[in-house]
């Protein structure tokens, strides 16, 4: 970056980092040269500052971002265990996608604060996990030790005996800890549930109130509907994106009608006067309606699970999902 500032004098917008590192080093090196030369008309807090890692340890991107010293960073995991396992099956002749595509996220100051929170709530329960399994590490090498004074001092039957109920000890434990998992998956599915419903019914309530506010104005648009069906202008480029946006963000469970508006260069109110008049329905309509006849499609492949379809179309609660398909095909999608 030093080198490049003594070469070139003119207006710098982006500067894109191989690392967080990379980027922050330049940033110094921006800063350094504006108060050197302040007459360059520079400013560092105008410049874009992008960075690629967003490591979440002490100092790292994601606490760059954080803080505003990089504008955003990208996190991507690097998979290394399904390299190997791709590695070995390439080797061994069996079955392989040579496609396989790793997903990319990108850190903004808008959720660095959350991934930064998400990474100290996992680092800290990965210290309890390590505490209890050197708890557990420690028991079993006692237990081993006076297995071995059994062994001396006991007869083989007594010694059988303490294994069958040892045996039966961890069964019981065993299955009282798959009951209390299979509780709290319960608890966290419905959690899920209401919270997804909660936000649907947060949308179409937004959606009535933009209705309310809007009523009896012209938009410059004209509502097509015929009958009991509504006929989409089938040249029309705008639904061609519209719906081109929601499948891009078909796995995303958390999209909003925002995040589409955005990602169309719309405000929220302009995206669903503009839907409203040309199909009839509500964007968070024609959202959900997309999503489950994506899901009615995954259907006939019986090799994925009614869940696993359901994450796939952004439904992040399976059972909220059976309850939207069965509303809109009067059946349930195990049948």
């Amino acid at each position: 970056m030093e080198q490049i500032l003594e070469r070139y004098d003119g207006p710098i917008d982006c500067v894109f980092g191989g690392n967080d590192r990379m980027a922050m080093g330049a940033r110094k090196a921006l800063e350094r040269h504006c108060m050197a030369h302040p007459e360059s008309g520079r400013q560092v807090g105008r410049i874009l500052f992008l960075g690629v890692d967003a490591l979440p340890t002490a100092g790292g991107g994601i606490e760059k971002v954080s803080s505003g010293e990089l504008t955003a960073s990208a996190i991507y995991p690097t998979r290394g265990d399904q390299l190997m396992a791709l590695a070995i099956a390439i080797l061994d002749g069996s079955g392989y996608d040579k496609e396989n595509t790793m997903e990319t996220s990108i850190v903004t100051p808008a959720n660095a604060n959350v991934l930064l929170m998400q990474y100290k709530e996992t680092e800290r329960q990965a210290s309890h996990i390590n505490k209890m399994h050197s708890k557990v590490t420690t028991i079993y090498d006692d237990l081993r030790e006076e297995r071995v004074m059994f062994f001396v001092m006991l007869a083989v039957f007594i010694i059988v005996c303490i294994l069958f109920s040892l045996l039966a000890r961890a069964f019981r434990q065993k299955h009282f800890l798959n009951a209390q998992l299979r509780q709290k998956n319960e608890e966290l599915n419905a959690e899920k549930e209401i919270a997804e419903r909660q936000r649907d019914e947060l949308e179409e309530q937004r959606d009535q109130l933009i209705e309310a506010t809007t009523h009896g104005e012209d938009n410059g648009e004209e509502d097509i509907i015929t009958g009991d069906e509504p006929i989409y202008k089938q040249e029309s480029e705008f639904m061609k994106k519209f719906f081109a946006s929601v499948e891009g963000h078909m796995r995303d469970s958390s999209l909003s009608v925002e995040d589409l508006a955005a990602d169309m260069c719309l405000s929220r109110v302009q995206l669903y006067r503009k839907v409203k008049a040309l199909t009839g329905k509500s964007p968070v309509e024609l959202i959900r309606e997309t999503r489950l006849k994506k899901a009615d499609q995954l259907l006939t492949d019986s090799t994925l699970s009614i869940s696993e379809i359901a994450y796939r179309v952004g439904f992040s609660s399976p059972s909220y999902f059976t309850k939207c398909y069965k509303d809109a095909y009067n059946k349930p999608p195990r049948k």
